[in-house]
This record gives C-alpha cells, structure tokens and sequence, in this order.
C-alpha cells in the first residue's frame, strides 16, 4: 500500500507516492535522521551572518545585543535525504526524476527545495506515528 501526497509548492507541484507502511530500515532510516537534526549544530555561515548584521536583522531566539548567526539550511535538509529516498516510492513532478536518490535529489532553487524537504518528513512523519488513516483497514 501507499500514500500519494500532493505538492503545491512552487518549482515542486505534483505528486509524490510514499511507502506506507514504512518498513524497518525506512523507519531506522527516518529516526536515524530525526536524531542527527535534533542534535546537529551547524557551523555559522560566514557569508549569511554578515548579509544579516548588514540588513539590520536581529535573531529572535537570542538577547536584543547578541550577534545574529546564520547557518545553510542546506546542511540540516541533507540529514533527512538517505530517509526521504527510502520512503519515495514514486515521483511524479515535471522536470525531475520518478525515482529520488541521494545524488539526483533537487537542491535547488534553495528556498522551495527547503520547503520541499520539510513537507516530506512532515508527511513521513505522520505515517510514522500512525496519524494517516489507512483506507479498509479492519
């Protein structure tokens, strides 16, 4: 069985078929990279944190005085890829492949690919828990 989702976000609107049930090493794949998000620091972007002091932007989640500090947000999505190609069954969206690997998965345009990323482990994440309801299931 599985879980066809549908993706409105721009540069990646189509459909995506998950696995559901996830199996085993899609489940070990999943938490294993639930756990590196959750303890990963990445370093700052020296690039990103001055762009951000110049704009005048402050960081909300420090003291009015503290520098602001940016990171890539290209280095936390990477740590969900290995999951995301194991629970991608099918791809069905103009201009990229029908099948996810580590090496052909979209990066860009950052912003949207970023979106992108975190709708699939939003939707993995709900057929982990078990939040999806499985159509005639008894």
């Amino acid at each position: 069985m599985s879980n066809v989702v549908e993706c409105t976000i721009k540069h990646f609107e189509g459909k995506v078929t998950l696995s559901q049930p996830l199996y085993l090493e899609q489940v070990w794949a999943f938490e294993n990279a639930e756990d590196n998000a959750s303890e990963f620091e990445p370093a700052p972007s020296a690039l990103l944190t001055r762009v951000a002091q110049l704009s005048g932007k402050k960081d909300e989640d420090t003291e009015p005085e503290a520098p602001v500090v940016k990171a890539w947000s290209s280095r936390i999505d990477a740590l969900y890829i290995p999951a995301i190609v194991k629970c991608v069954e099918k791809v069905e969206i103009k201009g990229q492949p029908e099948k996810f690997t580590e090496q052909n998965f979209p990066m860009s345009p950052r912003l949207q690919s970023s979106q992108f990323i975190g709708f699939l482990v939003d939707e993995i994440r709900r057929i982990y828990s078990g939040e999806l309801e499985i159509p005639n299931e008894s």
